[in-house]
């Protein structure tokens, strides 16, 4: 649903643009995602849960519609960090190099910014679950969930780390030009940011699941303003290269470390125990990931067709090398059931094709 809702709007704004509503385009594009994401929303709910629904909307007191306000406060105070993570480093580039130096970061970040919408799509779905099984479920479970959930998106986001790394130099030079990509060590600084950014949001969206959102605010606004605190210095000494390094260091430093002591004296466990069921994944990751970036530094994809199957190749390598992770416990407890069904529809399907 969410996909279906994201490609319609983009190809809304496309259609737009080309009219010549320039800028409107956007607004408007923007408009109608949220729109269809709530009729959507609101159609599979009256459908499959019509129970659910109450017939007239109930009295609201003051005591709750104040807890309500207070909580909804702090989620809107935490979309000024969001600007500060989201947008301020190219305004931080463009005023110290000028307008002509945001192209380059922008044209070399571009992909990876597009491919990590994915796992952020992953926690928007597993929100309800972890809402509910935080309020019936045992601190055990709670722990498996987590675990899984950090497994899962992790794996996702590495995966767009060991594709994008090997191609995206010819990528942009397919795009708009060799002159406009930054150079390997800016594409895996990005890279580096989003995977981290990404393992914060899996511990930050479990948390707000949890009723954390004042926390959650307080580091956010902690994260931006160090984070664009290091920008600065960092893009003016090393360059646009500076400008995601100053975002490491900001999730880093103060997302990651309050957010997973959170959550782990949430679910009941030590700092380790939470972290040492991911050690598998990295160890097979930076192995992988170490291959995709020397074959990036030795050559250079630059037809459609080369770029096509080297991210083929790196995704069917990566691939190869995860599936085993994902049937152990704790995240295999999802994957198994939903897997192995698949196998013999699949057996049966070649076998009537072959008798055809």
């Amino acid at each position: 649903m969410a996909l279906f809702s994201y490609v319609a709007s983009t190809a809304l704004t496309i259609l737009l643009i080309v009219a010549g509503a320039g800028l409107y385009a956007l607004a408007i594009g923007w408009f109608f995602l949220q729109l269809i994401n709530s009729l959507m929303s609101w159609d599979r709910l009256r459908r499959h849960f019509p129970d659910v629904l109450p017939k007239r909307l109930p009295q609201l007191t003051w005591e709750r519609a104040r807890v309500r306000l207070s909580q909804g406060l702090w989620v809107s105070a935490n979309q000024i960090a969001a600007v500060l993570l989201t947008g301020t480093d190219m305004l931080i580039i463009g005023k110290l190099f000028g307008p002509a130096a945001i192209v380059p970061y922008a044209c070399t970040g571009k992909l990876i910014s597009v491919l990590a919408n994915q796992p952020h799509m992953l926690m928007s779905a597993a929100g309800p679950a972890l809402s509910q099984i935080k309020a019936g479920e045992s601190r055990a479970r709670l722990s498996e969930v987590c675990t899984s959930i950090a497994q899962a998106t992790l794996m996702l986001s590495g995966a767009v780390v060991c594709v994008v790394l090997p191609i995206n130099q010819g990528f942009v030079g397919r795009w708009v030009g060799a002159i406009q990509y930054g150079g390997y060590w800016l594409t895996v600084l990005i890279l580096l940011s989003m995977l981290l950014r990404h393992w914060n949001l899996t511990v930050g969206y479990t948390l707000f699941c949890f009723g954390y959102e004042r926390r959650l605010c307080v580091t956010a606004l902690l994260d931006g303003l160090l984070s664009i605190a290091m920008v600065v210095p960092l893009v003016w000494l090393y360059g646009i290269a500076g400008a995601p390094t100053g975002m490491i260091v900001g999730v880093c430093l103060v997302s990651l470390p309050l957010n997973l002591s959170a959550l782990a004296r949430e679910s009941g466990l030590s700092l380790w125990e939470l972290i040492k069921p991911l050690s598998p994944w990295f160890l097979r990751f930076v192995v992988i990931m170490l291959g995709a970036g020397t074959l990036a530094r030795v050559w250079v994809p630059n037809t459609v067709l080369l770029i096509s199957l080297t991210a083929l190749v790196s995704a069917l390598a990566y691939a190869v090398a995860m599936f085993p992770l994902t049937l152990r416990y704790p995240l295999g407890m999802y994957v198994r059931p939903r897997l192995f069904p698949l196998v013999p529809r699949m057996m049966r399907a070649l076998r009537l094709g072959s008798s055809v």
